[in-house]
């Protein structure tokens, strides 16, 4: 590990990962007490971090991230910028995202446990559960999607607890600059058809990305993925999936049925919900396998890991994937690095500001508000929301009176009236009496 170096107010220790289009730091905070915190920060490649297309990919994360508090999702802290650099920074998770545990049962010729498979992808079911049912302020589901369920974006700590991390494929049932028509991100290989086609996605695209995940993981072998993309598409459209037991005849029927149910092309067939998914494998555990207990979890990854030289990652691999017309084009990740040799450096010498005074207020004021974080404005940005504001505030002034002014028509009106019959009813009564 180098040395920690200033970035912003943070503290940088070592670069972890690498992808298409971002790095992953190893991070260091600090609070007002000196009680020091690990954290990860997500930094976009200074190549592409002048393209507007991928900050925008970054805050448009942050706007989902920052909604989502739950156990079994890596918590979102800050978005910010230092120089021309911008970070998003989330919780540090010590554990091994699903990925490495499948590639290191793989390299010691392990199976994974089929309680573990079933346990690890019924806490991600629980996870995106949550994050299907979000909702905002006023009680309006969100309609948050996930879309891009993977090994890669699911790590188990230590201690047993599965995180979902990685939001930046994700949808949302609101105006997003990142989910373009004619543009597909994420893998191919964890996609539903339905997403890959482009056609209308719910939260069921997140449930066969599970059942994928889940079938890799009980079988040991890759369900969709070929050398060649247009194979994978291929393989995802239209390939007939056989039961995890064609390939490890221990694992019982009631858990095919599971994992096909999961994998079924036509959503309507699939889990209604996570939730549903998630009950499910949890009564199948309960029913063949009574005495797991997540404890067990962590002395599995140490036996796993007995050997290797990972220490438990926060990796995340990503992949842009850019569609037009029949042409697909992918960007593929770039190799990991080892970290330069940093030295600690003056803190002023550094430029940092928030990101937010780089970017347009209104795409970005749901994600300061969930942050707290202190923005500078512009006068121009301050005359501009004034305006807006004393507009606003005059028109509802306006409303108000209008609404005022209406209200005493008709109360007139209506003393009006009842003077007029009550006149009438006496001039009746005064004809009777003469």
């Amino acid at each position: 590990m180098t040395k920690p170096r200033p970035y912003g107010q943070y503290f940088i220790l070592e670069k972890i990962a690498q992808g298409g289009m971002a790095e992953i730091f190893k991070g260091l905070t600090y609070d007002f007490t000196g009680l020091k915190k690990y954290i990860v920060i997500k930094r976009i490649l200074p190549h592409i971090s002048a393209n507007k297309e991928f900050i925008q990919m970054l805050i448009d994360e942050a706007k989902i991230a920052v909604r989502l508090s739950h156990g079994n999702i890596a918590q979102t802290y800050d978005l910010g910028k230092v120089a021309e650099d911008y970070f998003i920074v989330m919780e540090y998770v010590d554990g091994f995202t699903l990925s490495e545990i499948f590639k290191q049962s793989l390299l010691i010729g392990q199976s994974i446990p089929i309680e573990l498979s079933a346990y690890l992808v019924a806490e991600v079911c629980n996870g995106l559960d949550y994050i299907h049912r979000r909702t905002d302020e006023s009680g309006k589901a969100l309609g948050i999607i996930h879309c891009d369920i993977s090994p890669q974006n699911a790590i188990v700590s230590e201690s047993g607890t599965v995180k979902i991390v990685d939001f930046g494929v994700a949808k949302i049932a609101m105006n997003i600059s990142s989910q373009e028509s004619g543009v597909l991100k994420g893998k191919f290989a964890y996609m539903s058809p339905e997403q890959m086609e482009g056609d209308y996605i719910d939260c069921r695209t997140d449930i066969f990305s599970a059942g994928v995940v889940l079938w890799e993981m009980l079988t040991g072998k890759r369900l969709f993925k070929r050398k060649i993309k247009s194979e994978t598409i291929r393989a995802v459209q239209l390939m007939p999936i056989e039961a995890p037991s064609v390939y490890r005849k221990e694992i019982p029927q009631e858990l095919d049925q599971i994992v096909l149910k999961a994998l079924q092309r036509n959503p309507k067939k699939r889990y209604r919900s996570a939730s549903d998914m998630a009950l499910a494998l949890t009564k199948f555990n309960l029913k063949h396998f009574p005495q797991f207990k997540p404890s067990l979890i962590g002395d599995y990854l140490s036996k796993l890991f007995e050997d290797s030289d990972l220490t438990g990652k926060f990796i995340t691999e990503k992949t842009l994937s850019t569609v037009k017309g029949s042409e697909r084009s992918v960007k593929k990740d770039i190799k990991i690095e080892n970290p330069d040799d940093t030295e600690i450096v003056d803190p002023k010498e550094l430029d940092f500001h928030s990101v937010f005074e780089d970017i347009d207020l209104e795409d970005v004021s749901e994600v300061t508000q969930a942050l707290n974080i202190d923005k500078k404005e512009s006068s121009e940005n301050k005359e501009s929301i004034l305006s807006e504001e004393a507009k606003q505030k005059g028109e509802r002034v306006h409303q108000v009176e209008k609404t005022e002014k209406l209200e005493t028509k008709w109360l007139l009106w209506t003393v009006l009236v009842f003077l007029f019959v009550i006149v009438i009813y006496l001039a009746v009564i005064w004809v009777g009496f003469s």
